[in-house]
């Protein structure tokens, strides 16, 4: 469903027939001031008068807001915010694969049992290794070649998804091939080096993600059509996506690794997370730390969400996020009211690929403004509906990169927030 021609002569009409909205910026504590409607003394009833009155608010930082890997503003070079859907193609391709992984899987296993002793086993395993290594930098060229190509506009958004989901899919039948081998190995009373084991496991583990991970539901009709924020820079990937009631994203910055080697150890690399993300570790329930010299992983619990960061041997830095956090935990910094042509339409803002907290209520009554359709669009471009307010008069959606508007229709009434979008808290440094 498309809106944008009725609103933008809606706005005209506003804008030619009322005097202009008015704005001001404050800082302020979280308790934050609205701007309400004028005076419902006008002989024009509250529900269809079109004036306006626009109140902006920055919240001040706290210690409960937390930081994210983010592209550097300067470096992003395609960003898109589209529905993902279905598509027949990228499943019949992904079962095809899954089912030409098994069939491999399978020789390889009959290939280790037909061996004639336990160290021919044992040479077999390490060959199988050898071959999951190579087939890893595979994995890391086709991934840099997807981003390239949707950089260059060869491939849309939708196509750059299903890519890196196959990718995905690829890396998890090599986890489970290493898993055979784990196994294999400790049959013949051997065993795979433990840095060499825990080297490929974290390396597989990059190519993973929760966003990925739903954007395979998506496509392969498990999960509804959502839509999911793809932004790219030369070398780095940002996707995130509401699931539910849980915001997920994850980040792939490549330049943050040392690609000339390196190591670090298991406590170095906490003491980087912890840096990075001082706030969710002073949060944090449990912490879970795995990995080789060359590539860390940090888990991090809270009561409302987990973090995963990849920390690099070489550089020494967290170079991959994976989140999941409940979507109404994430912290806003910036919330916007605007009362016109009846409605109060407040807006929450995060971060670029941030949860976007859309609130409506009456104007007269204060009361919560249910089944009130919300669009988001850009410039030139016509909006894309992205759902309708719930019973507290509530939509969580996806923050665009850039000037974009808010635009709330109930029944005869519209009203539009003109916003900025903010980028994400650096990372700490140690």
């Amino acid at each position: 469903m498309r809106l944008f021609p009725f609103i933008f002569v809606l706005f005209l009409f506003v804008g030619l027939g009322v005097g202009g909205a008015s704005g001001s910026l404050t800082d302020i504590s979280p308790t934050l001031t609205v701007g309400e409607a004028d005076s419902t003394d006008s002989p024009i009833d509250a529900e269809t008068q079109l004036t306006t009155d626009t109140s902006v608010a920055q919240i001040e930082e706290n210690i409960t807001q937390t930081r994210t890997l983010a592209n550097d503003p300067d470096s992003v070079v395609r960003v898109e915010l589209d529905r993902e859907h279905a598509d027949l193609g990228p499943a019949i391709i992904g079962q095809t694969d899954r089912t030409a992984a098994q069939i491999t899987l399978g020789s390889i296993e009959k290939r280790l049992a037909d061996a004639e002793s336990d160290s021919e086993r044992q040479r077999r395993v390490l060959d199988e290794l050898n071959t999951i290594e190579q087939q890893i930098i595979t994995l890391e060229e086709n991934q840099q070649q997807a981003i390239t190509q949707y950089n260059e506009e060869e491939i849309d958004s939708h196509q750059f998804v299903s890519e890196i989901v196959k990718i995905t899919h690829e890396a998890e039948a090599l986890e489970e091939r290493m898993g055979v081998l784990v196994t294999t190995a400790n049959e013949a009373g051997t065993s795979i080096d433990s840095n060499r084991r825990q080297g490929i496991e974290s390396s597989l583990g990059v190519f993973s993600g929760p966003v990925r991970t739903y954007g395979s539901a998506i496509l392969t009709g498990a999960e509804q059509p959502d839509r999911i924020y793809v932004e790219t820079s030369d070398d780095g990937i940002v996707l995130s996506a509401i699931d539910g009631d849980t915001y997920t994203r994850e980040v792939l910055r490549s330049d943050r690794r040392d690609r000339g080697g390196g190591t670090i150890d298991l406590e170095d690399a906490e003491d980087v997370v912890q840096a990075s993300y001082p706030e969710i570790w002073n949060e944090s329930s449990t912490i879970r730390v795995d990995g080789s010299g060359s590539t860390v992983r940090v888990s991090i619990t809270t009561e409302t969400g987990e973090l995963i960061a990849f920390v690099d041997g070489g550089s020494e830095q967290v170079f991959k996020e994976h989140r999941q956090e409940t979507v109404s935990e994430v912290v806003p910094t910036n919330e916007t009211t605007r009362a016109q042509s009846g409605l109060n339409v407040t807006v929450q803002q995060t971060y670029v690929g941030g949860p976007l907290l859309i609130s409506v209520v009456d104007s007269n009554s204060g009361a919560p403004v249910e089944e009130a359709t919300v669009t988001v669009g850009q410039g030139s471009e016509e909006s894309d509906v992205v759902g309708k307010t719930d019973s507290d008069g509530e939509l969580y959606a996806l923050e665009p990169r850039g000037t974009y508007t808010v635009a709330v229709l109930s029944g005869t009434n519209t009203a539009f927030v003109e916003l900025d979008s903010n980028e994400p808290r650096a990372l700490g440094t140690r």
